[in-house]
């Protein structure tokens, strides 16, 4: 098998050693995945490779102290890296390369205790890849920002940047020469556990975002802002995730470094802002960001004490909730991305956009529709094939409870934040009867035996939901799509 096999599909091919010597995109750092550095290589293959890679380069390239202790470190530092790198070659990004992974590069992002090496190991490690070729990097920036109050003209602030990694061709190749092939990544790498939490108590569970704003053809991060622990609804949020995590910490989730939950709110630059925009659960840093994995891999990898699990997501839960929020009747049993005479991706693709920009009248379809688009149809172009404007219209006639967008907190920020409320619910019931479940933005990672039990548990949160905000009887109910490892090769065949 050819060291980049794993590049190929459906697509056309990727030039990958092109691509990686012009170095990492600023499309490939949005997406960068975080890396934990929590494995180590468990077969005798990987520990070979790693052993050979650290004697003929990482230690010749002289910046590790020459103590016996310094050089198990390195060996360390360097599994970990190559473990998580190698696991994002089998992450590709649709048509492209495949995720790049970036983790911190201050003294604090390495909790040595926890790691068993710290920041003064794993920068010459990086440093000696990096020099011989096995590895290619962008640096991070740091984070800066300034507040004196809570307004858009007294918040000068940026994300800054975390650095960013991917392997080489070299890298690829020389892996494959000692045996280890991505598409067998999970026989080579097991997780170490930690002789102390990897997560300080101090990361933050509750994060606030200021409004992401486009600056000419770019859309910088939003910024961070202060978080007043002290306000009722922060004590709420706070106690909840305490304790969820104190919960699914005791549990056996294997497949990926489990850290913890933390929830993000955004736009809490803007007036009018009390908690009711975004927050959505992410991994807390630390831990893999799970939500982030394609739905294959995760189910796939991921066990929850023991048992191979199901995703269990609300079919068009933003519609569905739009419909509900604002009283309309929609029928449970039929897809609503079904429009006679429309392809199925387009409409879904449109009434997307439509939500997420809060308005029916654009006439450009986003950057997100038109690559789904391509990978559902390779080689045919949306805005070619589709005026988006027309296609609204035809939209509209099925849908036209989106013609109201502007009614109200409708918009995409305000469906998210419902949207976390339902699975908070859901997850609490959930958690009553000790059956543990990991939040994926619209759905749930159950074990198998429990799919039934967290579609039950979703749809009565989903119907109280809308039962508190509109005072009466829900009129939209949520329908659910159940997938497995299993459905997932089923439909592939």
């Amino acid at each position: 098998m050819s060291p980049l096999a794993c590049l190929s599909g459906p697509q056309e091919p990727v030039d990958y050693n092109a691509a990686v010597a012009d170095g990492i995109s600023a499309e490939d750092s949005e997406q960068a995945v975080f890396i934990s550095l929590r494995r180590q290589p468990c077969s005798p293959d990987a520990q070979t490779w790693i052993a050979e890679l650290l004697d003929s380069t990482v230690l010749p390239a002289g910046k590790i102290p020459k103590r016996p202790s310094s050089h198990l470190k390195a060996g360390k530092a360097l599994g970990a890296l190559m473990a998580d790198l190698l696991d994002l070659q089998g992450g590709r990004k649709e048509g492209g390369l495949p995720l790049c992974g970036s983790h911190g590069m201050s003294p604090r992002d390495f909790p040595s205790q926890a790691l068993g090496f710290g920041y003064d190991i794993f920068c010459p490690v990086v440093e000696a890849l990096s020099a011989a070729g096995f590895l290619t990097m962008a640096q991070g920036k740091p984070r800066w920002s300034t507040w004196t109050g809570q307004g858009g003209a007294d918040v000068i602030s940026t994300r800054g940047r975390v650095t960013r990694f991917r392997l080489t061709c070299r890298a690829l190749e020389s892996a494959e020469a000692h045996g280890i092939a991505v598409a067998d990544w999970q026989r080579h790498w097991g997780r170490t556990e930690p002789s102390v939490p990897l997560v300080p108590a101090k990361a933050p569970r509750i994060v606030l975002h200021g409004k992401r704003v486009r600056q000419g053809a770019k859309k910088p991060p939003a910024p961070n802002l202060p978080v007043d622990m002290a306000h009722p609804a922060v004590r709420r949020f706070s106690e909840d995730l305490e304790a969820l995590n104190d919960y699914l910490t005791r549990q056996s989730i294997s497949g990926f470094a489990f850290a913890g939950l933390r929830r993000i709110w955004n736009n809490g630059d803007q007036p009018g802002f009390a908690w009711q925009w975004g927050g959505r659960y992410a991994s807390l840093p630390g831990g893999d960001a799970y939500e982030n994995m394609s739905a294959e891999r995760r189910l796939e990898r991921i066990r929850i004490n023991g048992s191979a699990v199901a995703e269990v997501d609300i079919r068009a839960c933003h519609l569905t909730l739009l419909y509900g929020l604002l009283s309309e009747p929609l029928d449970a049993e039929r897809d609503p991305y079904e429009v006679e005479g429309l392809p199925r991706v387009v409409v879904k693709a449109w009434v997307g956009q439509a939500l997420g920009a809060s308005k029916v009248d654009f006439i450009r379809w986003s950057k997100e529709a038109k690559d789904k688009y391509s990978a559902a149809f390779p080689a045919r172009h949306l805005s070619s094939d589709f005026k988006a404007r027309d296609f609204g219209r035809l939209v509209l006639k099925v849908h036209p409870v989106l013609e109201r967008l502007d009614e109200g907190e409708l918009d995409s920020v305000s469906l998210m934040f419902h949207e976390a409320e339902v699975l908070s619910s859901a997850m609490l019931q959930l958690r009553l009867g000790d059956v543990a479940a990991l939040p994926i933005h619209d759905g749930l990672i159950v074990g198998l035996e429990h799919a039934r039990a967290a579609r039950t548990a979703m749809a009565v949160a989903f119907a109280e939901r809308l039962r508190t905000l509109t005072d009466s009887e829900p009129t939209a109910l949520p329908a659910f799509k159940v997938d497995t490892a299993v459905a997932m090769h089923k439909n592939d065949d």
